[in-house]
């Protein structure tokens, strides 16, 4: 049987941010109780700052890896921060058996893994989402949260005016959305906050940020590189998808644990632990924070969906 190429419209096609919710609260929750083996991934920082990734993974069944690069200023060229493929691999003979397009499976399933942890950490009826960064990103996360949630209204915010209109008109259609003057702005009110910036900056202080409100941390990907304020994440009760990744990648953490604001057990536990029901019951007021990194354990789930689908194995 000869190897499948998935391009990035079959992926558009066929990946629905509801199916992908649904596939993302699986292997967050195989992941946690091991039937889908997460490794850590390999970044290499070029220096001009832009990075190049390896993120393998192993289902039983099926393993590979995502290989990608990361350019977080390709906006200003028009194109996707994330590019890469997804290899698959079939478990009995080793065979790559698929080439499924990177760009595409990263953008659909970042916004749906941001809309299962709000599900488990948010508060019950959220009124107001914010995003932060009007890139890509900011399309996949409003499209997943609102099949999750029903917004009264989703305050945007970008440095350029330009990206945010653009996305309100991509991705807001009969929503009531705003295009925000500053981050204080659009946080103010917020009850899930989703912060989707290069992470070149902090973009977020305790001060912008309610009680009650959930944050989505997706933007900050190296250990150079943050958003959340070290007050803010000393305050916040701290939850992420790989306990491995956070410790040795995540600038947001790393920076108050260098600073000796937070010890290691400041996180929590992970989404799959919040799904299997082992850690975290919210009180009213509690300020949550999902680091996001990104595993390759939900980038090979998608690929396998992908390829049994086309296979019409499903």
């Amino acid at each position: 049987m000869e190897q499948l190429f998935i391009d990035a419209g079959y992926v558009r096609e066929n990946l629905s941010p509801v199916v992908c919710i649904g596939l993302m609260e699986e292997v967050l929750k195989e992941q946690d109780d091991g039937s889908f083996v997460q490794y850590i991934r390999n970044q290499t920082v070029f220096p001009d700052s832009n990075i190049f990734g390896v993120m393998p993974a192993y289902s039983g069944k099926y393993f590979g890896a995502k290989v990608l690069s990361v350019y977080p200023d390709n906006f200003k060229r028009g194109l996707p921060s994330h590019q890469g493929a997804i290899l698959l691999f079939e478990e009995e003979t080793g065979k790559l058996i698929a080439t499924v397009d990177a760009g595409m499976v990263t953008k659909i399933r970042t916004g749906a893994v941001s809309a299962v942890a709000s599900k488990y950490l948010a508060v019950k009826r959220p009124e107001v989402l914010c995003i932060i960064g009007c890139g890509e990103q900011g399309e996949s996360h409003i499209e997943a949260l609102s099949e999750v949630f029903e917004f009264s209204r989703i305050n945007l915010f970008d440095m350029s005016k330009d990206r945010a209109y653009s996305l309100m008109e991509k991705a807001c259609s009969g929503k009531n959305a705003v295009v925000c003057n500053s981050v204080e702005e659009a946080a103010a009110e917020a009850d899930i906050i989703c912060t989707l910036t290069p992470g070149n900056t902090i973009v977020l202080e305790e001060s912008m940020v309610k009680k009650g409100a959930h944050i989505n941390a997706v933007g900050a990907c190296a250990p150079a590189k943050r958003e959340l304020s070290s007050e803010l994440v000393r305050r916040s009760r701290f939850f992420c998808d790989n306990v491995d990744s956070v410790m040795k990648e995540s600038g947001d953490l790393l920076y108050p644990l260098h600073e000796g604001l937070v010890g290691e057990d400041h996180i929590l536990g992970t989404i799959g632990a919040c799904i299997n029901g082992k850690t975290y019951i919210r009180n009213e007021d509690d300020i949550t924070v999902f680091e996001a990194l990104g595993m390759a354990v939900e980038d090979l789930k998608c690929a396998i969906y992908l390829y049994e689908k086309k296979r019409g194995l499903l």
